[in-house]
């Protein structure tokens, strides 16, 4: 179900990923590009700076009161003191063996990503500006609306802000790869061709009718069995999925997105069956990507009328994002292979050969 674009965030999923949110968010930017979800935010043409929105407002403040702190600190770190534990200093050569083992490998990564793909631009003769950074940043808000992750009480901004905060996500790595995204999309975009099947395609898919559906996704044929046998015992179908599904749907009891039978991100097994089932039957176990799932038909949802001469443009629109962000992926991973890496740092060498 998932190909070699998916981002770095969504990578430990449950087998079907049927989830809304994953699944609208699959391909929005190649895995070696995007880290985590707010990776892809930049600070250009916000109200806050990639440096002052992860800093905290005790330190730094321009009061005169706070001023001899500052001078302390600005002291202490031109002698390498980096943080104080009670009072204590702690210096970056006494963590920076530790920092090499943690992360160091995946900044090996990028670094040699970021290599081989600004020899590809400079023989392109691409030149990133600020505005295309910021264009990367205003299309991941969308995609973050578009998945429905912000709400009334949380702005996309701040769903970002707190997944970058979770990441660790400071300004050199944050606006790293946003240039990265960037370069990519501007070497591929001549090549992207969106076609008018591709367009009904993704209106049908968008607009056209539906299946309302509970999933159970578990690991072997033996617990999938294992739930066939709950419900045959009079067990309800959603209590089963909270019971034992492995899919991210469970705590839901097993209730996804509507699914279109022509949606080419859900396994093929699981849209035939709900073609194939009337509304409160259940499925025997399919085989899927890494697993079994056993779905049952809730509703059959009519289409709602939209019509593609209404939607084109904002249709085409979305399938070139879509087919960019394919090629961006292959194109990531081509350089990826390229990019020939030999480690000399022990610690980095062991990060590396634990992967």
């Amino acid at each position: 179900m998932t190909g070699a674009g998916e981002p770095r965030l969504i990578v430990h999923l449950n087998p079907l990923r049927l989830d809304i949110v994953n699944r609208r968010l699959r391909g929005v930017l190649p895995r070696v590009v995007c880290i985590s979800l707010c990776s892809i935010v930049a600070a250009c043409g916000s109200s806050q700076t990639g440096d002052t929105i992860l800093r905290d407002s005790r330190v730094g403040a321009s009061t005169n009161s706070n001023a001899p702190l500052r001078r302390t600190q600005e002291s202490r770190a031109s002698d390498g003191v980096i943080a104080l534990v009670n009072g204590q200093p702690i210096r970056m050569d006494q963590i920076l063996p530790a920092l090499k083992e943690a992360a160091g490998a995946q900044a090996i990564e990028d670094a040699a990503l970021d290599l081989v793909l600004a020899e590809d631009a400079r023989r392109a003769g691409i030149t990133i500006t600020d505005a295309e950074i910021a264009a990367e940043r205003t299309l991941f808000l969308e995609s973050i609306y578009d998945a429905g992750l912000a709400g009334p009480n949380q702005s996309a901004e701040e769903v970002l802000l707190n997944v970058r905060r979770a990441r660790g996500l400071g300004p050199v790595r944050f606006n790293a790869l946003l240039k990265r995204s960037a370069t990519l999309r501007a070497l591929v975009s001549q090549d992207v061709l969106v076609t008018d099947e591709m367009i009904a395609l993704a209106w049908e898919i968008e607009h056209g009718e539906k299946r309302g559906a509970r999933i159970i996704a578990t690991a072997t044929l033996a617990d999938a069995q294992r739930a066939i046998d709950d419900m045959r015992a009079g067990t309800d179908f959603s209590e089963v999925a909270v019971r034992r599904s492995t899919d991210v749907s469970a705590a839901r009891g097993g209730i996804v997105e509507p699914i279109s039978p022509l949606d080419p991100t859900y396994p093929q097994a699981v849209r035939t069956a709900l073609t194939r089932l009337e509304p409160g039957e259940s499925s025997p176990p399919l085989v899927v990507d890494n697993g079994y799932a056993i779905v049952q038909l809730t509703e059959i949802i009519p289409a709602d009328g939209v019509t593609l001469n209404d939607s084109r443009t904002m249709i085409r629109r979305r399938v070139r994002l879509q087919e960019e962000r394919r090629r961006m992926s292959e194109l990531a991973e081509r350089l990826r292979r390229r990019a020939q890496v030999t480690i000399l740092d022990p610690a980095l060498q062991f990060q590396n050969s634990s992967r």
